[in-house]
């Protein structure tokens, strides 16, 4: 059993602008200096469907609750991103209008539905999390439903804590968070790819004349049944 003492931020703190953070939007300033020179135009990888012959369209609705879009938590995306009508649906659903800002350089995406596609703005609409009054903020790909993804960056950004088990996302006070942990929990350290991924080391084998490791949460199983085995 995982247990954890959270000291609790005040919600503004906790919750906030759920912003992206790159690549940058267009402001004032930065329009007249024309950027810096990181912010040239990117490809990221951020979206992966592994079924065959589906339409992206019916895959992307079904991450939807009762009809309603709510942010997907997703660590394995690089930043927030969104589709053009899922932004317009957030907007009905708060009753606030998008508030768009051009992307200070056009940004390419692949794996997002159809195939490769360029952001040129992002767009900030208001959500309510929690019982407080937030935003969301990322680039807006077109013709699009691709539903909010809450990336990585954010999930950084905050300290973020994604308790699978109970479905809980916790954003931690400035106190931090003391965890105790019961015997026999198994933690591992995670190694950031340069895609901004988190990755689980595979090479860190037992010593040689070891035994083969016997605990079954170590044996990492897809959830899709196989086909059986025939001699």
């Amino acid at each position: 059993m995982l247990q954890a003492s959270l000291q609790q931020a005040p919600p503004q703190q906790q919750i906030g602008a759920i912003q992206n953070g790159s690549p940058a939007v267009a402001n004032d300033a930065t329009a007249n200096s024309g950027g810096s020179s990181h912010e040239a135009a990117s490809s990221f990888p951020w979206w992966e469907s592994t079924t065959r012959k589906v339409q992206s369209v019916a895959y992307h609705l079904k991450t939807r609750i009762n009809g309603v879009v709510g942010l997907l938590v997703d660590p394995g995306a690089h930043d927030n991103l969104i589709g053009e009508r899922t932004m317009k649906a957030l907007s009905k659903q708060s009753g606030k209008p998008v508030e768009f800002k051009k992307l200070l350089a056009p940004m390419a995406v692949e794996g997002v539905g159809k195939g490769g596609q360029t952001a040129d703005q992002a767009g900030c609409v208001a959500i309510g999390v929690g019982g407080s009054a937030g935003t969301y903020t990322a680039p807006i790909i077109p013709d699009s439903d691709l539903p909010p993804l809450l990336g990585m960056r954010t999930l950084e950004g905050r300290k973020a804590i994604l308790d699978c088990g109970n479905r809980r996302l916790i954003f931690p006070g400035p106190g931090g968070v003391h965890m105790h942990l019961s015997p026999g929990s198994l933690v591992f350290e995670l190694e950031k790819s340069p895609s901004g991924h988190l990755i689980l080391p595979t090479t860190n084998f037992p010593k040689e004349g070891t035994a083969e490791a016997d605990d079954e949460r170590l044996a990492f199983v897809s959830g899709r049944p196989l086909a059986s085995t025939k001699d």
